[in-house]
């Protein structure tokens, strides 16, 4: 990556927002506390939006869907699945309630700092049906992805991995930890490729990625 990015960030919902630097951030996500996260006793939590180091207007932005699980978690599990088989560069992920969020392994880079202009060009392209709820999927505030976010009681947030059913998924909702899900390698894996993508691309390729 050779834009410097702030990343705006959380461990548990209870805390204040913090922000760092991309680099920082990734080094101590994944050598430093990688073992805290792994075991289930802290979570991430993640703006979408991450603003550029020496100007804070320049913007660039993770897809982040939140997909409503209030009508059953469920429902909710198969239309993430139809949107991750509709566009394979998402990754979903349990939220630790009810519903989900799908994520993409790029960020776009945009040129307004408007939450609301940048949720419309991000959103506005994908004609996304009403479990979708557009007004929490793209939030200048970090948004829960994985791990657990009220240690020491659980809320274990995790990802679906992509050969899961609803019966698997199910077998998982409980967990407290990544032992049954990933190694420690492949929980840093992801963290690169979804958490903290390096990837940037054009708001013109997003465009052509989602037609």
């Amino acid at each position: 990556m050779t834009v410097k990015l702030l990343v705006k960030y959380r461990y548990s919902i209870t805390m204040p927002d913090k922000v760092k630097p991309y680099s920082e951030i990734l080094e101590d996500w994944t050598k430093t506390k990688i073992k805290f996260f792994y075991e289930g006793k802290t979570g991430m939590l993640v703006s979408p939006i991450f603003r550029e180091l020496d100007n804070s207007k320049n913007l660039f932005c993770q897809l982040l869907l939140d997909i409503e699980g209030k009508t059953g978690t469920e429902e909710a599990f198969n239309y993430s699945k139809r949107l991750k088989r509709r566009f394979p560069f998402l990754t979903i992920e349990f939220t630790g309630k009810t519903g989900f969020h799908l994520a993409s392994s790029f960020l776009v880079q945009l040129e307004n700092d408007e939450t609301r202009i940048i949720r419309n060009q991000m959103l506005g392209q994908l004609s996304l049906i009403s479990i979708v709820d557009q007004i929490s999927s793209i939030r200048d505030m970090p948004t829960i992805r994985i791990g657990n976010f009220f240690y020491p009681t659980n809320r274990f947030a995790f990802p679906i991995l992509d050969d899961w059913d609803y019966d698997n998924f199910i077998k998982h909702k409980y967990d407290e930890d990544f032992s049954k899900i990933f190694s420690i390698e492949d929980l840093k894996s992801y963290i690169h490729e979804f958490i903290l993508p390096n990837r940037i691309i054009s708001y013109q390729d997003y465009l052509e990625m989602i037609k």
